[in-house]
């Protein structure tokens, strides 16, 4: 059975979210701020893959992040320790995305996801 940890601020779309994979078989986690999910870097290899708010910005540890920047945050520190498979949730626009993190290994989803379900099965 795969296992993924969600990091995404918002709680109802976060918990909507885990039912829909839990219907499917897929085991998550969530956490619903960074400093939540701050201890979880040291069990990254415990996860398949990572679905994360690009624009989480709240309970962050990080003094100096403002508004959207705490998702690249931990983005980089997921990525500074790990090659895990990462899936960018976010209402940015693609390119945007595309732009900011060339080359990292990083999948892109489009919130809401309603029409974007089964392409986020495929790619976990």
């Amino acid at each position: 059975m795969k296992k993924v940890l969600i990091v995404e601020d918002d709680k109802y779309f976060s918990s909507d979210l885990a039912e829909l994979l839990d219907f499917e078989d897929i085991t998550s986690v969530v956490k619903n701020s960074a400093d939540e999910f701050w201890p979880e870097l040291d069990n990254l290899d415990e996860y398949d893959a990572i679905l994360l708010d690009i624009m989480m910005r709240k309970g962050t540890q990080l003094s100096n992040a403002g508004p959207g920047e705490t998702g690249e945050l931990l983005f980089n520190e997921i990525r500074r320790r790990s090659n895990i498979k990462v899936i960018v949730l976010s209402a940015k626009n693609k390119n945007e995305i595309n732009i900011k993190f060339n080359k990292k290994n990083v999948k892109y989803l489009a919130k809401p996801l309603s029409g974007n379900l089964q392409e986020l099965l495929e790619l976990l």
